[in-house]
Formats: structure tokens, C-alpha cells, sequence
């Protein structure tokens, strides 16, 4: 017999119009070109992180967004776009990047599987702050990340849709690109 909290996190539905647990509104498939406060409102609900609840909010995305796996503990962005089962700094992952191999390159020739690594705009945030991979047609794939040491969904997304900048405004979208000699 399923507890009460169980029930209730088995039988929950968002809405269109419910408040996420971080007080902004869901709508479905918001556009890019929306206000932030809508369009990324289903990153701010701690619930879309939960490896148990996270699919309940996918038609939440934005427009061209797509939810493709579920949140992992132990690895975060750095980890997953170089196929490690663990969790990096982003000191570690320049590191390995270039142990494995990668060098950096001008992006105006994308390949399939190369690395993105984003930094912020803001001079007092050093290093990169997200990295993600490339699928194609300026999209990328990248687990999303919510706090440290936990990676959220695996998601399919625009190049210039950095997905740390739905809850953390002072990142840009600036970047480098990686590829594998």
C-alpha cells in the first residue's frame, strides 16, 4: 500500500497556469521568443528534477526543446558530454578534455560530436559554466544541471539556449568548440 506522499507524487499532473515550486507560471510549449519568466518557468520547478516526476513536465519545454532522458545523480554536463559516469569540476573537464584528446577549433564548421563548452559574459565567473554536445543543425544535447553533484535531464536544445541561464542570469552565451584530433 503507497503512503500518502507516494499517492500524491504518483497521482500529480501539472497544469497549464500552475505555479512552479519556484513561483512562476507553466504554459505549454512556450516560445523563444517569449519573456524568460515563461519560457524557461519548467526549469524553476524543483520537480522537473526529480528523476520520478520529470516527464510530467515535458510538453512544458520550450519550442524546439525535447526531453530525451531522465536526471541522473553523479554526473553533470562535464561528465556526460565526455561519456563519463561521474561528476566534474569544471577545472577537471579542461583537464580531460585535452587528455582525451580535444583541441579547440573555430565553430563555422560544426561537426556531429563536437563539444561545446559555454563560459559566462560576466568577467567575474571564470571558466566554463556548461558544456553540451553537437547533434546537428544548431542543436545540441546536454544534461542540464540544478545543484551540485546531481545532473537533470538530458535535453535537446538549440546551440544559443544555454540551459544554465534559465536559473542563473549572469551567464552569457559565449562559447568554445572542441573537437577530437
Amino acid at each position: 500500500m503507497l503512503s500518502l506522499l507516494e499517492r500524491l507524487r504518483k497521482e500529480f499532473k501539472p497544469s497549464v497556469g500552475m505555479k512552479t515550486t519556484g513561483g512562476l507560471r507553466l504554459s505549454i510549449l512556450p516560445k523563444l521568443s517569449s519573456p524568460p519568466e515563461i519560457k524557461f518557468a519548467v526549469f524553476s520547478d524543483s520537480r522537473f528534477w526529480d528523476p520520478e516526476q520529470y516527464e510530467k513536465f515535458s510538453r512544458f519545454l520550450p519550442e524546439e526543446f525535447s526531453l530525451l532522458g531522465p536526471p541522473k545523480e553523479g554526473q553533470n554536463c562535464f561528465g556526460f558530454v565526455l561519456d563519463l559516469e561521474r561528476n566534474l569540476d569544471r577545472w577537471e573537464f579542461c583537464r580531460i578534455l585535452h587528455h582525451q584528446g580535444y583541441e579547440q577549433f573555430l565553430d563555422k564548421q560544426l561537426k556531429t560530436g563536437d563539444i561545446i563548452a559555454y563560459y559566462g559574459a560576466d568577467p567575474d565567473i571564470t571558466g566554463y559554466t556548461h558544456a553540451a554536445k553537437y547533434v546537428g543543425d544548431g542543436r545540441v544535447i546536454s544534461r542540464c544541471g540544478f545543484r551540485e553533484g546531481f545532473g537533470g535531464p538530458v535535453i535537446e536544445h538549440p546551440i544559443k539556449e544555454i540551459i544554465p541561464a534559465y536559473y542563473c542570469e549572469e551567464i552569457g552565451v559565449c562559447w568554445n568548440t572542441y573537437r577530437k584530433k
